[in-house]
């Protein structure tokens, strides 16, 4: 577990009353360029901040890791992530949820394998290069024939001018 958030003692304390304490490593802070490399030693990234503004990056990549994610449930994530299906997305303040979901998890009562081939997928669709591009270009055609056609009509209802 990365980072020093404000309920981190809670965390804590329940990784060690459901003796999770040799499965759970918490990190506290870390440089952001290192996160990737963490994500790559980790079996689960958790990230359930409430205030974010977008996307979360860490979030993406870990998905596209291959690894179980969970994050939160009022973040952006939320529009990206099937609960159950290629990540988990919780209340923040719920600890006791996050608690047992983080213990199902490492008891094998969950099949991480399929979650994490769900999660690349879906990132890896979402954020391909080519498509991305292709809908850059369709947006900015649409665009310019919506342009196109205002002219014409402001055009159209003008007087030509006779010479």
């Amino acid at each position: 577990v990365l980072g020093h958030g404000p309920r981190r003692h809670e965390i804590e304390y329940m990784i060690y009353n459901l003796a999770l304490g040799n499965k759970v490593i918490l990190t506290g802070a870390v440089n952001n360029a290192d996160v990737p490399d963490y994500i790559a030693l980790s079996d689960i990234f958790i990230n359930i901040n409430p205030n974010t503004t977008g996307f979360e990056a860490s979030l993406l990549e870990a998905m596209l890791q291959k690894k179980v994610i969970i994050g939160s449930v009022v973040s952006a994530m939320f529009s990206i992530v099937d609960d159950g299906a290629d990540g988990f997305l919780i209340r923040p303040a719920d600890i006791n949820h996050l608690a047992q979901l983080l213990f199902s998890i490492l008891n094998g009562q969950i099949d991480t394998l399929a979650i994490g081939e769900k999660a690349h997928k879906k990132v890896g669709d979402l954020f391909d290069t080519k498509k991305m591009v292709m809908a850059t270009i369709d947006a900015y055609r649409t665009l310019v024939d919506g342009q196109r056609s205002w002219f014409a009509e402001i055009l159209g209802s003008r007087q030509t001018p006779s010479i």
